[in-house]
């Protein structure tokens, strides 16, 4: 996921549906449970709103910030 400021200064996703669809894909073969598209972007505008300041700012060329989201399982135990 790719996230970059705009000339108004405002954070720009790049395609965050396809994104979630890519997860979705991701998730299916591991066998792991997705999150909604809907849920995935709400997700990412959280993570974004809250680093907000890091995200890179350039003035002569075009720099975005890379965010990488993955899956951790953990399995579940049974007690008896």
């Amino acid at each position: 996921m790719k996230a970059y400021r705009r000339a108004d200064g405002e954070v720009q996703l790049f395609r965050p549906e396809e994104n979630a669809v890519r997860m979705q894909r991701g998730a299916e073969r591991l066998l792991m449970v997705a999150p909604s598209v809907e849920q995935y972007i709400e997700a990412v505008k959280q993570v974004v709103a809250a680093n907000k300041s890091w995200v890179c700012t350039a003035k002569f060329w075009q720099v975005s910030s890379y965010l990488v989201f993955f899956f951790i399982k953990f399995k579940q135990r049974h007690h008896i």
